[in-house]
């Protein structure tokens, strides 16, 4: 069983960093870790996690100096600033993605049903994701129930309607019907999505900040 740190052992922080392409090597070696996009990660050793962000966010461009490299802050560790954001928009990316592979693989010749179910499932997992751990989260943060939360949850209920509508549509081979009811879902991620992206995950961030790390590790134990 994992230990948690013990007092002699130095406190884990997060460094943000400016990083217009990949980290200085003189900063963070290349050799220490894969370096990611935007994202996060940890050095091979030391207590250190650095953070390089590729594109500043508005609320630093006034205060700080935004050469590559440039320290920006040093806070604890598991505040990541917009990872909320990040991850789920990133799980929006994938979702878009596997609904172009199941439209296209609805209008060949054959109707392929294993393009649709994984697009079908990867939704279903997206919305269990936010209704399980992100909106109880932000709810009990901020005493709001009949907010931008409960707006997203009657939407995905409208959206699961249409997904069962996709699914008998492809059980009886009714390609006109499939792509009526899919053009009519890609409208509703959209604005979804939208709403999402601009409003709840920034609200999330903010009110989840120094959170991020363990909701985002709540989401991804939903997969195992």
């Amino acid at each position: 069983m994992a230990r948690g740190p013990t007092s002699s052992q130095p406190k884990a922080s997060l460094k943000i960093y400016v990083c217009k392409c990949k980290p200085p090597p003189e900063l963070f070696p290349a050799t220490a870790a894969r370096v990611r996009r935007g994202g996060h990660f940890k050095p091979a050793s030391g207590a250190e996690s650095l953070t390089w962000i590729n594109a500043p966010m508005k609320s630093f461009r006034k205060n700080h100096p935004m050469d590559p490299g440039s320290l920006v802050s040093t806070v604890t560790k598991g505040t990541f600033m917009n990872a909320i954001t990040e991850y789920l928009v990133s799980d929006h990316q994938h979702c878009d993605e596997l609904f172009a592979l199941a439209e296209a693989a609805a209008s060949g010749k054959e109707m392929d049903r294993a393009p649709v179910q994984a697009f079908l499932d990867a939704m279903r997992q997206h919305f269990k994701r936010e209704e399980e751990v992100l909106f109880p989260s932000v709810e009990a943060r901020t005493g709001m129930h009949m907010g931008p939360t409960r707006v997203m949850r009657m939407e995905h209920r409208q959206m699961e309607e249409l997904f069962q509508d996709l699914e008998g549509a492809l059980q009886w081979g009714d390609r006109e019907n499939f792509l009526g009811l899919a053009e009519t879902l890609l409208v509703m991620m959209q604005q979804h999505n939208m709403k999402e992206e601009q409003i709840l995950y920034p609200m999330a961030d903010q009110v989840l900040n120094g959170k991020q790390a363990d909701m985002i590790s709540a989401m991804r134990q939903l997969d195992t």
